[in-house]
């Protein structure tokens, strides 16, 4: 068997464009990537195969062809890549030969089940199915969190880069590619639902970000800022080659594409045009900033102080001043919570949160939420009580004619409605919570990061 790939990661945090670098990376001349990160949850389901003994490279390929089907065809699964969406007309796609992947994939994995074998193997077997023949091969492993609990061991000699970008800065648009995707994802009435988490997950993200940094994830990490890729193009791109040891070929790399198709991103993010050009960062970024009260800038920027200096995306000294508002200014509401909190008192909104319940009662309305490895495992759902555990909803579901249940499932999605404020006042003190292990955690976890220079 031939000596194998040598692995590169690439890991992301806050929503900091790693797709964009990905898709600029690809065109390296000796660095092969999957388009996105089409294996994101694997780490998830790999634990659950491989619980028995009985595991072998035919019944994994199955698991794989099964639950992964976008690796072979982007168009498979819905996703918010914008890989089905590419070319020139942003109407092409990608599309391997399950056959050759079949056939590299039986042939060569090794005797030894495990998950980075797992992985290796699918990069390589889509190489093969492709007729790709780059040496190396960059992992979009995505999440900090995941690499962190399944695969910082199995790669802990592989380099890495971490992409970045200012999380105050980038709250919003944060929070505006959530409400879209939940919006496309749920039933209307668990979308109303999910209204609670669009700022608090924000705070957990932060949050799940710093407390998974360690020395043993960065020894090795380069910190991309995302807006430095986005001003210096050709000296970031550069330097990541180096650094990377791959090919630096700027009239190739300087457009973003996937599987030689230019890819343009979605139109779900924000500000998805402006990562095609690359220009300097739309200060209608900036403006998003009212949607907070003065007190959570405040608040946020104290948190963060430590991150926010030395990424040099704060030089206010008077900030520091404000470090004895923070034990004040933590307890106010939040702008987007009070709004919240109010309109669903408004009979308007309540008139449409009923007759969104009443469509969903043919069951044509109900969206699947079982087969997809992001409803189960996405980060931001886990704390989605109210429709993880809604027993009525699946049962009906997959009865869809009973009438027990689709009753059963419409009284209950009218109690909940007085809940999602329960709930929504709940958050408020997660929220401090939060934010408190935010600021203790920053200083220490953050030590190790070592920022890529731009002028070095």
């Amino acid at each position: 068997m031939k000596k194998k790939n040598k692995i590169l990661i690439l890991l992301c945090a806050f929503g900091s464009g790693s797709k964009l670098l990905q898709a600029h990376l690809s065109q390296s001349p000796n660095l092969f990537t999957l388009p996105a990160y089409p294996i994101l949850y694997l780490p998830f389901y790999f634990k659950k195969w491989n619980k028995g003994k009985d595991l072998t490279k035919e019944k994994l390929l199955k698991l794989i062809e099964y639950q992964f089907a976008s690796i072979f065809d982007t168009r498979n699964i819905s996703s918010f890549n914008g890989t089905s969406q590419l070319g020139k007309n942003k109407n092409e796609y990608i599309k391997i030969s399950k056959t050759k992947f079949r056939e590299y994939f039986l042939k060569n994995f090794i005797n030894n089940i495990t998950l980075k074998n797992t992985i290796e193997t699918i990069h390589k077997a889509y190489q093969y199915a492709n007729k790709n023949s780059k040496k190396k091969i960059l992992y979009h492993a995505h999440s900090i969190k995941i690499y962190k609990d399944f695969l910082s061991e199995e790669f802990k000699n592989s380099k890495s880069i971490l992409t970045i970008r200012d999380p105050i800065l980038n709250f919003w648009r944060s929070a505006y590619a959530d409400n879209n995707i939940d919006k496309l994802r749920f039933d209307k009435s668990d979308y109303e639902n999910l209204k609670n988490y669009r700022y608090l997950n924000r705070i957990r993200d932060i949050h799940i970000n710093f407390k998974n940094l360690n020395v043993n994830i960065v020894q090795n990490c380069k910190v991309i800022k995302f807006e430095d890729l986005k001003t210096h193009q050709y000296k970031v791109l550069k330097k990541i080659c180096s650094f990377f040891n791959i090919k630096f070929n700027f009239v190739n790399m300087k457009t973003p594409m996937f599987g030689e198709k230019l890819w343009w991103g979605n139109k779900i993010y924000k500000g998805a045009k402006e990562n095609f050009k690359f220009e300097n960062i739309s200060k209608g970024q900036r403006y998003e900033q009212d949607k907070f009260f003065i007190h959570e800038k405040v608040v946020l920027k104290q948190a963060l102080l430590p991150f926010l200096k030395k990424c040099n995306y704060i030089d206010d000294r008077n900030i520091i001043s404000q470090k004895f508002l923070f034990w004040v200014y933590i307890f106010l509401p939040t702008k987007y919570g009070l709004k919240l909190f109010i309109s669903r008192l408004h009979l308007l909104n309540i008139y449409i949160y009923f007759n969104n319940c009443l469509a969903e009662l043919s069951g044509k309305k109900l969206k699947n939420y079982y087969f997809n490895a992001m409803y189960k495992h996405k980060w931001s759902y886990d704390i989605a009580y109210l429709i993880k555990y809604n027993f009525f909803r699946k049962k009906y579901y997959y009865s869809k004619n009973n009438q027990i249940y689709k009753f059963l499932n419409f009284f209950s999605k009218i109690i909940l409605y007085p809940i999602f404020q329960i709930e929504l006042i709940i958050s408020y003190f997660y929220r401090i919570i939060l934010i408190i292990k935010i600021k203790n955690t920053v200083s220490n976890n953050i030590k190790y990061l070592k920022i890529l220079k731009i002028n070095d």
